[in-house]
């Protein structure tokens, strides 16, 4: 992992990124999200739960690397950001949680379903 993470963080870099971290908490949570739901790693059981998370903390890694090339430099983080990145990801997974609860529902649980995906999870 580290030397992936190495090499991913130089190219970042040179492609102009710059660090932010909402970053820490954004990307990893999206790599889940996409690998165990999106990518069906729900199927596979444990294994699927372990890749996923595995590629989660990879890409955690790569954004503290990305921190290190900035020399570390000190931001504040303000409670209410940090809140806003935790409710929109957790909103994120809500959405795929029932979608994937979709798949096998029945009809009548699968309308109740839909509509509350539909109204609750803007």
């Amino acid at each position: 992992m580290g030397r992936y993470t190495t090499i991913q963080a130089v190219t970042l870099k040179s492609e102009g990124y710059k660090f932010k971290w909402q970053d820490l908490l954004a990307k990893p949570t999206s790599e889940f999200l996409s690998r165990y739901f999106a990518g069906f790693g729900y199927k596979d059981g444990l294994h699927g739960l372990v890749v996923a998370s595995l590629q989660a903390i990879s890409e955690f890694v790569l954004y503290l690397k990305l921190w290190q090339v900035s020399k570390f430099k000190e931001v504040d983080v303000v409670p209410e950001d940090l809140f806003k990145i935790v409710k929109k990801h957790r909103r994120e997974f809500d959405w795929w949680v029932i979608n994937s609860f979709l798949k096998s529902a029945s009809a009548p649980r699968k309308l109740i379903l839909k509509i509350y995906r539909k109204f609750f999870l803007r």
